[in-house]
C-alpha cells in the first residue's frame, strides 16, 4: 500500500513476547483468584476443570474472535487478523491458534524472525497476522514492513515440508541431548535433584545450548538449508 496510514506494519519479536508475558501474568492472576472463588463455593473435580477451561477460552480465543486480540495485544496496540480478509479470526481458528501456541511456547515465536510477514508457527497454521493497529498515529510508522526473505534465485520447498523436516531435526536433537546428559551428571543429581554447584552451572549452559541448537535448526530449516527440505537453484 502506498498510504503510510494504511500500510500494514508488523510488531517486532520483543513486542510479541511482551504481549505473551502480559497475558501469562493475567492468566496466573485470574486463575488464582478464580480458583479461590471456586473453592469458596465448593466446586471441585470435573466442574472445576471445566470452569478453568472456559475461563481460559474466554481470556484468549473468545477475545481474539470478538475483539481482534488478547488483553496483552490490545495494551501494546496490536491486532490479530486473518491474512486474506483482514477481519478478526473465526472462533474455530482462534481456538486452533491457541491450542497450537500453548504447547509450542517460545519455539513458535522463533518463526517471527524467519517469515515474510513475521508470523509465528501458530499464525502460519491458521493464516493469521499480528499487526500494528495504528502505525502512523504518532507521525511516524511503527513496527516493521514485510520482510524480503526468499532469494528469488532459489526455489523453496513447501512450508509444510520444511516444518516436518524441522520437527524431525528438533526431536532428534532433543533425543541426542537426552542420551548425552546422563554422562555429565551424578546419579544423585539425575534421580534426586541433589546437584553440585558445578552441575547446576553446567545445566544452565546445556539449557542455553539447547535453545541455540533449536534456534539454528529452525533458521536453517525455514530458509531451506536442511537435508530433506533444501532449496534449489532455479537454474538447476
Amino acid at each position: 500500500m502506498t498510504n503510510d496510514q494504511t500500510e500494514i506494519r508488523y510488531p517486532r519479536l520483543i513486542k510479541r513476547i511482551q504481549a505473551a508475558l502480559i497475558d501469562s501474568f493475567i492468566f496466573v492472576f485470574f486463575l488464582y483468584g478464580f480458583s479461590s472463588v471456586l473453592i469458596d463455593i465448593e466446586i471441585y473435580g470435573g466442574f472445576k476443570a471445566a470452569s478453568f477451561a472456559l475461563a481460559i477460552m474466554i481470556l484468549e480465543p473468545v477475545l481474539v474472535w470478538k475483539t481482534g486480540g488478547t488483553i496483552g495485544h490490545h495494551s501494546l496496540g496490536l491486532r490479530i487478523q486473518h491474512k486474506q480478509t483482514g477481519r478478526n479470526l473465526s472462533l474455530m481458528l482462534a481456538v486452533v491458534r491457541f491450542l497450537i501456541k500453548l504447547p509450542l511456547g517460545l519455539v513458535s515465536f522463533f518463526f517471527v524472525l524467519l517469515t515474510k510477514r513475521r508470523q509465528a508457527i501458530h499464525d502460519i497454521l491458521v493464516n493469521s497476522l499480528v499487526t500494528i493497529k495504528n502505525p502512523g498515529e504518532r507521525g511516524h510508522l511503527e513496527g516493521e514492513s514485510e520482510r524480503v526473505f526468499y532469494n528469488p534465485a532459489f526455489k523453496y520447498p513447501k512450508w509444510y515440508r520444511r516444518i516436518v523436516v524441522m520437527v524431525f531435526y528438533l526431536v532428534a536433537s532433543f533425543i541426542l541431548f537426552a542420551i548425552i546428559l546422563p554422562f555429565f551428571f551424578s546419579e544423585a543429581c539425575l534421580l534426586r535433584n541433589v546437584c553440585t554447584p558445578a552441575e547446576n552451572m553446567f545445566e544452565s549452559i546445556i539449557g542455553v545450548a539447547m535453545l541455540g541448537v533449536f534456534g539454528l535448526v529452525i533458521y536453517l530449516g525455514w530458509s531451506g538449508r536442511l537435508f530433506g527440505a533444501r532449496r534449489h537453484s532455479r537454474t538447476e
